[in-house]
């Protein structure tokens, strides 16, 4: 889980400085590095850690 956690913040920090370089809004760049990392595509982020969003969404 510390792993993933890692390796979104990392990521996104890469996406966010290149997209800044290009002059692209950054979100665009974080949704699509979610999509990528997500279970959809390559399957980097640990199952606990989304499972642990599926809990906070439940919250009001």
């Amino acid at each position: 889980m510390i792993l993933s956690i890692s390796l979104i913040v990392i990521l996104s920090i890469v996406v966010l400085s290149l997209l800044e370089r290009i002059r692209l809004p950054g979100l665009t760049g974080l949704i699509s590095l979610g999509i990528a990392l997500g279970p959809g595509a390559m399957n980097l982020i640990d199952t606990s850690l989304l499972s642990v969003s599926d809990e906070v969404r439940l919250l009001d």
